[in-house]
């Protein structure tokens, strides 16, 4: 999972915290329970988080406005993760936030803070967290605990007040069955092979 990033904290400086694992890391899309995570009381960057390889959090958002369309994001080329590939939106938690707290604050700063009050409905779409691992080489391995959610706004999408950051080079809303479709012919339109396992892992749940 990646986090898109222009409203983030001052500085470039996104905090998070690191966990440790009880036991061994879940295999890829596996389920993980809060209890087998340990907060390790290190507050780190984003950056240093993934190139120690270190477990943290994050959310990955099934945004869906009032006729049933998903917004999907595509990064730009500049980016150095996932240049020029298409996605959902995501975040990393911060220090101390739980699963609704980090799905607002993804709201107001990938989609604008004018978006929140167009929210009715915004829960989990798996009852704990999923694993995801992905070495994007050059030294970042992300080990991240995220959960799958599902956002659902009032309105049909031309008539929501949408206000992406400048990573987002450009967007569309498309049905689940044209966005699975879209994964299964065209996989590398999305970011990495296991970015495109999750979508797989949550497309029953979510559909």
């Amino acid at each position: 999972l990646f986090s898109w990033g222009g409203r983030h904290a001052s500085g470039g400086w996104e905090p998070t915290d690191a966990y440790t694992l009880v036991g061994p890391d879940p295999e890829h899309v596996g389920s993980l329970r809060e209890e087998a995570m340990r907060l390790s009381n290190l507050t780190l960057s984003l950056r240093e988080v993934h190139h120690r390889g270190l477990a943290h959090k994050g959310i990955w958002l099934f945004v869906v406005d009032s006729d049933g369309l998903v917004l999907v994001l595509k990064r730009g080329k500049d980016l150095k993760t996932c240049p020029s590939t298409w996605g959902l939106v995501g975040e990393h938690f911060r220090p101390g936030e739980k699963w609704e707290d980090a799905a607002r604050r993804a709201v107001e700063e990938e989609l604008g803070a004018s978006m929140v009050k167009h929210v009715r409905t915004s829960t989990n779409i798996t009852a704990h967290w999923v694993w995801f691992f992905c070495d994007y080489g050059g030294g970042r391995v992300d080990r991240q605990a995220t959960v799958p959610w599902l956002l659902v706004l009032d309105k049909p999408h031309k008539a929501l007040p949408l206000h992406l950051d400048e990573e987002v080079a450009a967007w569309k809303w498309v049905t689940p069955d044209n966005l699975f479709g879209w994964l299964k012919e065209r996989p590398d339109d999305f970011c990495s092979p296991a970015m495109r396992s999750l979508f797989n892992a949550i497309e029953p749940p979510f559909r």
